[in-house]
């Protein structure tokens, strides 16, 4: 949906068609709420990124006083920001600035997924995605093997020139006498 107007708030039903079924369509509602100003809840990222085993957050701003404060995994758990933890999500909550911080430690790529803030009856969803840790101390420790390696060569090299030029220089002197 693009230019969007405040009349174009309401309740919508998403719903996919599952033909030669004799139940109902699976679908669900929402409410789209349009508004000119400020919307009542808001994050800064719609889409977030996280590396396995890092951490990412989320800030959820509201400019309203809700009695309920969340964030939520779709299909699945919600932390309220009154328990403030759960297993290795933080929720913190500063009222003084309008926004509850989301917090999750020890990402794993099956994080990846749809969350969503919640104030109250309002919701806003957020992406995250995980990705896979990149192997840096195996490039790191690869390159210096590689570069032992170079110097050995070129410590035998020098060691055979050496040695070559010694033989000669010694073969030279003893015709020369």
């Amino acid at each position: 949906m693009t230019k969007l107007k405040t009349w174009d708030s309401g309740y919508y039903w998403c719903a996919v068609e599952i033909k030669n079924k004799f139940t109902l369509d699976e679908g669900s509602y929402l409410y789209l709420s349009v508004t000119a100003d400020t919307p009542g809840l808001w994050v800064d990222q719609l889409e977030v990124t996280g590396v396995e085993g890092g951490h990412v957050s989320v800030q959820c701003h509201y400019n309203e006083l809700y009695d309920s404060k969340s964030w939520c995994r779709a299909g699945g758990s919600c932390v309220e920001v009154s328990s403030g933890k759960s297993g290795r999500s933080e929720i913190k909550d500063v009222s003084s600035e309008q926004v509850f911080i989301v917090m999750m430690r020890e990402l794993n790529r099956e994080d990846t997924g749809w969350y969503w803030c919640t104030a109250g009856e309002l919701q806003i969803p957020v992406h995250i995605t995980v990705t896979q840790k990149t192997t840096t101390t195996t490039v790191t420790t690869y390159l210096k093997i590689k570069i032992i390696l170079m110097a050995l060569g070129i410590l035998l090299l020098a060691v055979a020139v050496a040695m070559v030029t010694w033989r000669l220089w010694k073969r030279h002197s003893h015709l020369g006498s």
